[in-house]
């Protein structure tokens, strides 16, 4: 059994704390940038595509739920969703007082090529890191920041 998190208390505890936010972000900046690059080959931001690799994982997922699964605002979703909207790639269908969100068939098209490229990137990102590590990595940080999506 583990004992409740309590707060750092001393300089040392907040040093160590400060330390692994400070890696910790680094490194999220670092994956980000080339992850950006990867989906521009495909006319995506990073926004976009994990817009994309949502709807497609979930279709019928509502605005709301997209907007909370991203950690954004929901006018940042509206944003998004009109852009891709406007460009033919994912369809809101009226469903009571929210959307849900469809690709359309060039949204299905972009998402499956740029897909197993991300999945390929993100591979060579954490090669570093043993199966093992991954997952103990994977268990950290679901420990950080718990969700109550499936992974």
């Amino acid at each position: 059994m583990t004992t409740a998190p309590h707060p750092p208390t001393t300089d040392s505890e907040r040093r160590r704390a400060v330390l692994a936010w400070a890696r910790l972000g680094r490194a999220y900046q670092a994956l980000l940038l080339q992850t950006e690059a990867s989906v521009r080959d495909h006319g995506l931001s990073g926004m976009e595509f994990d817009i994309l690799a949502h709807v497609a994982g979930r279709p019928g997922l509502t605005q709301q739920d997209l907007a909370s699964r991203l950690f954004v605002s929901q006018g940042n979703v509206t944003y998004q969703v009109s852009k891709l909207e406007e460009r033919g790639l994912l369809e809101r269908r009226p469903a009571g007082r929210s959307n849900t969100l469809h690709l359309t068939a060039a949204g299905q098209a972009i998402h499956d090529r740029a897909a197993p490229q991300q999945g390929d990137l993100h591979a060579r990102q954490f090669a570093a890191l043993s199966p093992e590590e991954q997952a103990q990595l994977t268990a950290l940080l679901r420990r950080l920041h718990p969700t109550d999506s499936k992974e």
